[in-house]
């Protein structure tokens, strides 16, 4: 899907005077993890919040919660893992057309 692009402040990326637009499937399934429930007026329930499980012990929770969220947006989670050593979230998912 294409929209428009963020720089890494977040801030929408302008390349020659004009808004960058470009495959932005990554960017949204990084706005569904970090954006807090409610954060989206048109999608309440559509967003995980990661910071939400920082100090929390229930990974199988967050990693449900990441694969319902993904699912509901239309793309649903092949491959999801999360190292506790690290603190690497590694997933597969992508969107279906």
């Amino acid at each position: 899907m294409n929209d428009f692009i963020n720089d890494t402040n977040d801030d929408m990326l302008i390349a020659n005077g004009d808004f960058v637009v470009d495959v932005s499937d990554e960017q949204g399934q990084g706005h569904i993890l970090r954006a807090l429930p409610g954060s989206f007026k048109n999608v309440p329930d559509g967003t995980v919040g990661l910071e939400r499980f920082l100090l929390d012990d229930d990974i199988d929770g967050m990693l449900n919660d990441i694969r319902e969220k993904f699912k509901a947006d239309g793309c649903p989670v092949q491959k999801i893992s999360y190292d506790e050593e690290t603190g690497d979230l590694a997933y597969y998912a992508k969107y279906t057309s």
